[in-house]
């Protein structure tokens, strides 16, 4: 009797075990490309579908995604930045997840030669950071990089004065992770929302991208009118509004983005008028 109960636990915990892994039995080259197909993720429950069987399969999954980061001048790493984001902040809720995310970040920055893609990484394994991964990445990051970061870190800003200064800098990396602390934190409310619409005119465009992303990252629906006009522009902004206005969401965001997308159709579809040369 105590043997059959023994074979009936073990098959139970086999099968837990199995169930925790991936509950479609994915290799972790299926759920990577999986994952990639369907971000950026719109619902809260399919972004917690995904993600778990991703930080599960870490840190081959983070160590995959980050060998296929490009250039940054290529403009095509927004999915695979995405898919790392998301993992991190997944696993940021489960100490074994992050240990085996961490572990992946860890492999992807030492085998890392692009210096944007290496500073990309080495921001995400700070917001999983402990102490001994703060140490590792300010070994492994160029000094005035690091210095700056421990400035950003240290903001403990709700008004946003020091993400205004931040979004003046050059620096894209910086940039991007001061935006990320204050959604991180929490600190993302209308009124922060509301005092960086005022400096966007003033910003370089690739910090105008940078903004519009991150109104739709947090889905700022108060700055509709905003993204609404620029996604009018024809842009490299443009671009950016209509995927935050897409990630808001609404009926009148979904009007502009098909308004929008159909004009860009129309300018591909028109073939100019070449008058013809007289002798």
């Amino acid at each position: 009797m105590k043997r059959t109960l023994y074979i009936i636990l073990a098959a139970l915990l086999l099968s837990m075990s199995s169930f925790a892994q991936d509950t479609r039995n994915r290799a972790p080259e299926t759920i990577v490309q999986d994952v990639l197909a369907i971000v950026p993720i719109q619902k809260q429950a399919d972004f917690n579908s995904e993600m778990q069987p991703l930080v599960q399969a870490a840190p081959k999954t983070i160590t995959m995604l980050a060998a296929m980061l490009k250039p940054a001048a290529q403009q095509v790493n927004a999915k695979v930045e995405y898919a790392i984001h998301g993992a991190v902040a997944f696993a940021g809720t489960n100490e074994a997840f992050a240990s085996k995310v961490r572990e992946g970040l860890k492999q992807a920055i030492a085998a890392q030669s692009d210096k944007d893609a290496r500073q990309f990484l080495e921001n995400e394994l700070r917001l999983l950071s402990k102490e001994e991964d703060v140490t590792y990445v300010a070994q492994q990051a160029s000094t005035p990089y690091a210095q700056a970061y421990d400035k950003l870190v240290n903001f403990s800003d709700g008004s946003g004065k020091e993400l205004l200064k931040v979004l003046k800098s050059k620096d894209h990396a910086l940039r991007m992770q001061a935006l990320k602390y204050y959604t991180a934190n929490n600190l993302v409310t209308d009124e922060l929302a509301a005092s960086v619409a005022k400096k966007y005119k003033s910003l370089s465009e690739e910090a105008k991208c940078d903004v519009l992303y991150w109104f739709g990252d947090n889905k700022k629906a108060s700055q509709k009118s905003l993204l609404t006009q620029v996604a009018t522009q024809g842009d490299k902004p443009a671009k950016a509004a209509i995927e935050a206005l897409g990630k808001i969401g609404g009926e009148d965001a979904q009007k502009v983005i098909s308004t929008s997308l159909a004009e860009r159709m129309m300018l591909k579809l028109t073939v100019p008028f070449v008058p013809s040369r007289t002798s």
